[in-house]
């Protein structure tokens, strides 16, 4: 079960945190998940039945494991390019570089998501689409990709 767990974790991360698994590389990603969950996995036993846990149990395993994760820098950023800069969300998908152009920008708007508490609660927030909306033109407007 906890197997299970670990591999529906990894996914969420590729698929969510890319640039966690690039900071975190092989070795220490395996150890972040193996950390995660042996700290909650106790917690979830007592619903596991027969070895087999239902896809209510392993949603609510999920959001748990990844309530620390959200909401997602990448994901936030993916459909601010996709949505507000479609032309250069294009040319990085064409090109292959999307990933790698989101991870950098991760970085680079780092400290405005601090600045301004970005949370699930503050996903539609003007103030701070903005921010990153003008954070991302100054990217691709200096850097060309």
């Amino acid at each position: 079960m906890k197997e299970q767990f670990k591999k529906q974790l990894e996914n969420y991360l590729v698929q969510h945190n890319p640039e966690l698994i690039i900071s975190l590389q092989h070795r220490a990603l395996d150890q972040y998940m193996e950390e995660k969950l042996a700290r909650h996995l106790p917690q979830f036993n007592a619903f596991i039945v027969n070895g087999k846990a239902c896809d209510l149990i392993s949603r609510v395993v999920m959001k748990v494991l990844t309530a620390d994760l959200r909401p997602s820098k990448y994901d936030y950023l993916h459909n601010l390019l996709k949505e507000e800069f479609t032309e250069d969300y294009l040319r990085l998908r064409e090109n292959g570089t999307l990933t790698q152009e989101i991870v950098q920008l991760i970085a680079l708007c780092t400290p405005i998501f601090s600045s301004l508490h970005f949370s699930e609660a503050k996903l539609n927030d003007k103030l701070i689409r903005h921010a990153i909306c003008w954070q991302i033109d100054q990217y691709l407007h200096t850097t060309k990709p």
